[in-house]
């Protein structure tokens, strides 16, 4: 008796509550809006499985990349001026001609038409390029070109032999492809040197016989080129340059230069 009477007073004995803030609530589920809850007689989406390397049917015309536009350089007018000034303080002599502008994009703004390199270096061809492409030119003519003729072949360089400068066409005169870097006056072709004793140093493949002096020269030009110009190209590059030096100042992504 005295056991089930102090059972029933522990069940008498009010239990504390927990205070709210420890009582644990489950998260809230997000809510869909109307128009996205599925109907009650929809059948459950399966989860969708990926396929590897997936192929598109025959039939489905799938857009290619387009291909980069080709850079073309563009300067402002105070860059080309500041250019102009540049040629006119080392010694250039040159005329600025009209704005050319043929089948687009192909054309010069204030094209820049040499007479004369620095130092009284001859020009043989009357080279039409941009400002820029001139400068290039008369630095490495005359801190490259006319010191490695004196130092391999004995005699000053007197005039230097330019076949094409601006020319409106493709690379390598194809019908299709990318443009020439000639069609923005931006290249140059070099055919050959001529020195103050009267020899005429061709551009061509030599070996290193009764020509070493010459082909060192050669060599000295044409890899100072690399040092002025992002593209410098020659014999053995390909066929299409056995007979001359090629250079222009191609713009390509990270200063990447070609020299061959």
């Amino acid at each position: 008796m005295r056991l089930l009477l102090t059972c029933i007073a522990l069940l008498a004995v009010p239990v504390p509550a927990l205070p709210a803030e420890k009582v644990p609530f489950p998260e809230p589920r997000p809510r869909l809006p109307a128009d996205a809850a599925p109907a009650a007689d929809a059948t459950p989406a399966k989860p969708s499985t990926k396929v590897q390397n997936a192929k598109p049917s025959p039939d489905i015309a799938v857009a290619k990349p387009a291909a980069p536009a080709q850079t073309v350089p563009e300067f402002t007018l105070s860059e080309m001026q500041a250019c102009e000034g540049e040629l006119r303080k080392r010694g250039v002599k040159f005329t600025i001609g009209d704005d050319i502008a043929d089948e687009p994009p192909c054309g010069i703004q204030r094209p820049v038409m040499v007479q004369a390199f620095s130092r009284g270096i001859e020009v043989a061809g009357k080279p039409i390029v941009n400002c820029v492409t001139a400068l290039a030119a008369d630095k490495w003519l005359r801190e490259t070109v006319e010191p490695s003729a004196s130092l391999h072949l004995g005699s000053k360089l007197k005039s230097v032999e330019i076949s094409t400068s601006y020319q409106c066409r493709r690379r390598n005169n194809r019908p299709d492809g990318k443009l020439s870097e000639h069609a923005f006056g931006n290249g140059l072709d070099i055919m050959a040197y001529v020195l103050e004793d009267g020899r005429r140093i061709d551009v061509r493949e030599r070996d290193g016989g009764r020509e070493a002096g010459e082909m060192r020269f050669q060599a000295a030009a044409r890899g100072g080129a690399c040092a002025y110009f992002t593209t410098v190209l020659g014999p053995g590059a390909n066929s299409s340059h056995a007979t001359h030096f090629h250079v222009d100042l191609a713009i390509r992504r990270g200063g990447y230069r070609l020299c061959q």
